[in-house]
C-alpha cells in the first residue's frame, strides 16, 4: 500500500514538474513576441523624435555619418518646433490664414465638445434602453447593433445636405452636433453597466420620493462616473487626432490634425520657410503628439482598465 502511494506521489510530481515547465516555457514564448511587438513600435517613435530635431541638411547625411562627432552636435536644436510655431498657417479662404494658435483652440474646442456631447448622448441612450423595458428601447438596441455589423457608406452627401439647410455647416456647432452621436461599442459598455444595477435603488429611491431624473442625476450616474470618464478620455483621444471630419464640414475651422495632414501633402507653404521637409513634418507630428503624450501618463491607469467592470464595481 506504501509503495503504491508512493507510485501515485511520484507520477503526481512528475505531472506538476511537466506543466510547471511547460508554463514556463509558454510565458518565456508569450514575452519574447510581446517585447518584439512593443519594440516594433517604439523604435518607429523613437526615430521620429530624433528626426524631428535634425535640420534638413542633416537629414540627408548618409546614416553613417549621422552620428560622428561633427554632426552629433546638430542633431538635437529646436530649429525645427520654432518654424512649425512661428510659420506654419492653414488658409481656409482667399487671403484668410489660421496660424497654430487657431488651429490648437479649434481642436480644443472640438475635441473637449465633441467628447463630452457623444459620452453624454451615449450615457442617456444606454440609460433609457437599460433601465425602461419599451418597445422602442429594444427597437434601439437593435439598430445599433446593426449599424455596429452593417457598414454604411453613401451617407456623407445627406450629412453635408442636413448641415446646410440647418445653416449649421462649416460652423463648430455643426461639427459638435455631427459627432454627437451614441452608436457603436461605448453605447454597449454602457448599457451593460446600467443592467446590472439592481432594479431595488429605482424602488427605494421611488419611495423617498425621488423622480426620474434625480434617479439618474444622483444614483445612476455616479455609479458609472469611471466608465463614462474612460469613455470621455477615450472620445477625446479620438476627435483630437481627427481630421477627416473638420477637412469636409468645417474648413474654416481647422484643427491640429487638420493641419498636419495639410503639411503632409506638401500644401499651406506660403512662406519663404520651407516647412514641407520631412523633419518639420515630424516636428509637427511631436507637437501633435504631445497632448496626447501628457494625458496618456496622468491617465493611463484609467485607460488601461477594464471599463467594463461594471457601473457597481467601478
Amino acid at each position: 500500500m506504501e509503495k503504491n502511494l508512493t507510485f501515485y506521489n511520484v507520477k503526481a510530481n512528475k505531472r506538476k514538474t511537466d506543466k510547471s515547465v511547460a508554463s514556463l516555457l509558454f510565458k518565456i514564448f508569450a514575452f519574447i513576441i510581446l517585447f518584439a511587438y512593443a519594440i516594433s513600435l517604439i523604435l518607429p517613435m523613437v526615430w521620429s523624435f530624433v528626426v524631428s530635431f535634425q535640420t534638413p541638411e542633416t537629414y540627408l547625411i548618409e546614416l553613417k555619418d549621422q552620428f560622428s562627432f561633427y554632426s552629433f552636435s546638430q542633431l538635437f536644436n529646436m530649429q525645427n518646433y520654432v518654424e512649425v510655431l512661428s510659420y506654419f498657417e492653414i488658409q481656409v479662404m482667399a487671403g484668410v490664414y489660421v496660424d497654430i494658435g487657431g488651429l490648437i483652440l479649434n481642436s480644443i474646442m472640438y475635441s473637449v465638445g465633441s467628447a463630452l456631447f457623444q459620452t453624454l448622448a451615449c450615457c442617456l441612450m444606454a440609460y433609457i434602453v437599460a433601465r425602461f423595458n419599451f418597445i422602442s428601447s429594444k427597437i434601439i438596441y437593435t439598430v445599433v447593433l446593426i449599424v455596429m455589423v452593417l457598414p454604411i457608406v453613401g451617407a456623407l452627401p445627406s450629412q453635408v445636405q442636413v448641415l446646410d439647410f440647418l445653416g449649421l455647416y462649416d460652423t463648430m456647432t455643426g461639427l459638435i452636433i455631427l459627432s454627437s452621436n451614441f452608436y457603436g461599442i461605448h453605447f454597449l459598455i454602457l448599457h451593460a453597466s446600467f443592467k446590472t444595477i439592481p432594479k431595488d435603488f429605482n424602488e427605494a429611491a421611488m419611495i423617498d420620493g425621488a423622480g426620474q431624473w434625480r434617479i439618474m442625476l444622483t444614483i445612476m450616474i455616479p455609479l458609472v462616473k469611471n466608465a463614462l470618464l474612460t469613455i470621455f478620455l477615450l472620445k477625446f483621444i479620438a476627435f483630437w487626432n481627427d481630421y477627416q471630419t473638420p477637412l469636409l464640414f468645417a474648413k474654416s475651422y481647422p484643427t491640429l490634425a487638420y493641419g498636419l495632414h495639410w503639411i503632409q501633402n506638401g500644401s499651406g507653404n506660403h512662406t519663404d520657410i520651407n516647412l514641407n521637409t520631412d523633419p518639420h513634418k515630424l516636428a509637427a507630428a511631436m507637437l501633435i503628439f504631445i497632448p496626447i503624450l501628457v494625458l496618456f501618463m496622468f491617465t493611463h491607469k484609467r485607460l488601461m482598465g477594464n471599463i467594463a467592470a461594471g457601473g457597481i464595481k467601478g
